[in-house]
C-alpha cells in the first residue's frame, strides 16, 4: 500500500518550490519535547488567545478512509480506543462514539444527541461531511458507525477517531504555554503508539514521505502548531498573509480555512508539514508568531516597521 502511494505522490511533492524530499524523523521523545523547544521567544498573553498542536495518524495494515471497509473501521476504533483508555494522569479520559453508532459495546448507540451538539458548539467535535470533495472520496460511508471522540477530563487533549484520518490527535488550551501543550501532545502520541505495537500494529510511516495520511498536504509529520492571535493593526495591511508566508506561517480566519477574520483575530500556524521534525515546525511557529507580535507592538507605538520586516 505505502509503496503504491510513494509512486503516486513523489511527483507532486517533488515539484513544490518549498520542499526537497528527505528522510522524515520519528516523533520527538518526551524529553526532547521539554528541552529542545526554543523558548527565548515567549508569547505575550494579550496577543495570544489560545494555542494548539495537532496531527493525524494512520494505522499500518488498514486501508485509508476512502477505501476502508465497514469491518476495518470497527477494528480501527477498537485498537485506537484501547490505546487511548490506557493513557494515565492528565491524559486519562473516556471515549464517546457519535450518536447512533452501534460499534462500541460500552456505549451502545453512542453519546446522546445533546452531548454531541454541545461538543460541536464548543468546537471539540468534527462535523458530518457534507462537501462534494469529502463525500465523493467515501468519507461519509456508514456514518456515524465507528466514529467518535476521546477527551481527557480537562478537555485539553482530544482524539478524533475515523474522521478524515484514522485518528486526529489534538493538544490545546487557552493561553500561550506551547511547551506544556507540546509535551502533552508528545506523551499522547507515544502512548498510543506503544499500545498499537502491543496489538501487532503501528503508525503508517515511510522513510521517504514520513507519516502517511489521507490528504497529501499532511504528509511528513502531519503536524500543525497554531496560535489564535489578535493582531488588528498588522493584519490590516494588504501584505499580511504574504508576510506570514515569508515567516513560514499560514494565516487563516478564526473559524478555519477560507473563513474571514473578525476583529483582527487570525489562526496562525506553520505552513509546512514535511521535510522537518515536529520540534522544528513548532519552533518555526513560535519564532514567527513572536515576530508578528513585535511588528504589532511597533505599529501600536506609531513606529514604521519597514526595517523590521523579514
Amino acid at each position: 500500500m505505502v509503496g503504491s502511494l510513494l509512486t503516486l505522490l513523489t511527483p507532486p511533492t517533488s515539484i513544490s518550490p518549498r520542499f526537497r524530499i528527505r528522510p522524515s524523523t520519528p516523533p520527538e521523545s518526551e524529553k526532547g519535547c521539554r528541552t529542545r523547544l526554543q523558548l527565548q521567544h515567549r508569547f505575550i498573553p494579550r496577543y495570544v488567545i489560545s494555542t494548539r498542536v495537532r496531527t493525524g495518524r494512520s494505522v499500518r495494515g488498514i486501508r485509508l478512509p476512502p477505501s476502508v471497509t465497514f469491518e476495518e473501521r470497527r477494528e480501527l476504533e477498537r485498537i485506537i480506543v484501547k490505546g487511548l483508555l490506557n493513557l494515565k494522569e492528565e491524559l486519562k479520559g473516556d471515549y464517546y462514539p457519535l450518536h447512533g453508532s452501534k460499534s462500541y459495546e460500552p456505549k451502545p448507540g453512542g453519546m446522546t444527541r445533546e452531548q454531541e451538539e454541545d461538543m460541536r458548539e464548543n468546537h471539540f467535535l468534527f462535523q458530518e461531511p457534507d462537501s462534494t470533495l469529502l463525500l465523493s472520496s467515501g468519507m461519509g460511508r456508514h456514518w456515524p458507525d465507528a466514529r467518535g471522540i476521546f477527551h481527557n477530563d480537562e478537555k485539553n487533549f482530544l482524539v478524533w477517531v475515523n474522521e478524515e484520518d484514522h485518528m486526529r490527535i489534538i493538544s490545546m488550551e487557552k493561553g500561550a504555554d506551547i511547551k506544556r501543550i507540546f509535551k502533552r501532545f508528545c506523551v499522547a502520541v507515544n502512548g498510543v503508539q506503544d499500545v498499537l505495537k502491543s496489538e501487532g500494529y503501528d503508525f503508517m510511516h515511510n522513510d521517504h514521505l514520513g507519516f502517511i495520511l489521507t490528504c497529501p498536504s499532511n504528509l511528513g509529520t502531519g503536524l500543525r502548531a497554531s496560535a489564535m492571535m489578535k493582531v488588528p493593526l498588522l493584519s490590516a495591511r494588504p501584505d499580511f498573509k504574504d508576510l506570514c508566508k515569508k515567516l513560514g506561517l499560514q494565516a487563516r480566519g478564526g473559524s478555519g480555512v477560507d473563513s474571514a477574520s473578525v476583529g483582527g483575530i487570525y489562526d496562525i500556524s506553520n505552513e509546512d508539514r514535511i521535510g522537518k521534525s515536529e520540534v522544528q515546525l513548532v519552533n518555526i511557529m513560535v519564532e514567527g508568531c513572536a515576530k508578528l507580535v513585535q511588528l504589532e507592538q511597533a505599529l501600536e507605538n506609531g513606529d514604521k516597521i519597514d526595517d523590521l520586516l523579514p
